[in-house]
């Protein structure tokens, strides 16, 4: 499961998940991203990923940036903390780190809250 909460007092949209995710999980939420038409144009979001597990091929990465590339076109930068505990899931972040070589678009691993939200805000 993925939620998307906007917190208007920092303007950072946080994506709480949970559970098993997989691949149209993640394009559903980026989806649901750029249909929304609140969110600053200067997006950071902070994703918290240490309660779910990836069911993500290695394979699927490149439908993940697919997604992503359509909501850069939206806004125009993209700032993305991504709090991450397990192996394969840094792995799979790492994998779609490395394929978004975009001067708007930013992804940092974190492993605690304060040390993400810090770099999401400075």
């Amino acid at each position: 499961m993925v939620e998307l909460v906007f917190d208007k007092s920092s303007e950072i949209l946080r994506m709480n998940t949970s559970g098993t995710i997989n691949i149209n999980d993640i394009v559903a939420v980026y989806n649901a991203i750029l249909k929304n038409d609140t969110y600053p144009k200067e997006l950071n979001i902070l994703i918290d990923t240490r309660k779910s597990k990836f069911e993500i091929d290695l394979n699927e990465v490149v439908n993940i940036t697919d997604v992503i590339k359509k909501v850069l076109n939206k806004y125009s930068i993209i700032n993305e903390a991504i709090l991450i505990e397990k192996p394969y899931e840094t792995v799979i972040v790492t994998l779609v780190r490395d394929h978004m070589n975009f001067e708007n678009y930013n992804l940092k691993i974190f492993h605690t809250e304060n040390a993400a939200l810090s770099w999401l805000i400075n």
